[in-house]
Formats: C-alpha cells, structure tokens, sequence
C-alpha cells in the first residue's frame, strides 16, 4: 500500500508500507493492501510498518482515507 502522511501542510512520509496502524474512533485499526474504502477519524499515534521496520508518530487530531491501494493521512500538531 502507498502511504501519504501529512501534518500540516508537511509530508512527513510518502512511500510504500506493509501496513498502517492507527487509533481511530472506532477502536485501532490496521490498514492492509486490499482494504475496503474507508475514512476514519483519527487521533494520539499513527504507526507505519515498512521493510521490517516499524515508525511511530505522535499527534492530536486528523483522519485517514483509503482505498485499498493508497492511503492518506492528514494530521495536526
């Protein structure tokens, strides 16, 4: 899955990953290649797995998209 991650009008990463974890008001959710359409609010961490790495970022507020086959986060401070 391609992955677009903003905070603010920053791209903090664009790239592809396994997987996107994040907390959303439903509950975390793991966002894989092949995931149905969905948007989420989401909110306090994003992780991200790539190449057997996994990367953590903290934040308030923002939401996420994805179709399946990419994925956009946008975030505030």
């Amino acid at each position: 899955m391609n992955l677009t991650f903003m905070r603010d009008s920053n791209k903090i990463f664009d790239g592809r990953v396994d997987a996107v974890i994040l907390n959303s008001s439903c509950g975390q959710v793991e966002l894989l290649d092949g995931h149905i359409p969905a948007i989420f609010m989401v909110h306090k961490c994003l992780e991200l797995k790539a190449g057997g790495k996994s990367m953590s970022y903290e934040f308030e507020s923002g939401f996420a998209y994805t179709n399946g086959e990419v994925c956009f986060v946008v975030v505030d401070c």
